[in-house]
């Protein structure tokens, strides 16, 4: 679903992967204004970006789990499954509050256009 929104919709998938999304967004809007392509490479490079740091940090978290539970730190290992836990439903409802947040100005875009 990412690469084929990199490659049909670069600026909204920037919008979607990148950390500071502002920036990023105006910037691809300008890499596509420019042509299609450098839009096109520039969601790419946000997207892989994205996913070295989930990797990173997923392996920063997945060594603080083993360390807290070879030291038999129970506080340590319930604060990290507590993130963990967190981190899933952060996942899961982004992209439904994205959408409806696009709905809603849509919706409101449209009231105000007089028809």
């Amino acid at each position: 679903m990412g690469t084929l929104l990199a490659i049909f919709v670069p600026p909204l998938s920037v919008l979607l992967n990148a950390r500071n999304t502002f920036l990023a967004f105006v910037a691809s809007l300008l890499f596509c204004m420019l042509g299609f392509i450098p839009g096109i490479i520039h969601a790419f490079v946000v997207r892989s970006a994205r996913i070295d740091r989930e990797t990173q940090e997923a392996a920063t978290s997945e060594l603080k789990k083993q360390t807290a539970i070879m030291e038999g730190d129970e506080k340590e290992l319930k604060k990290i499954k507590d993130k963990e836990q967190e981190d899933k439903i952060v996942k899961v409802l982004t992209p439904f509050v994205f959408l409806a947040g696009l709905g809603y100005l849509i919706y409101s875009l449209s009231q105000s256009v007089p028809m």
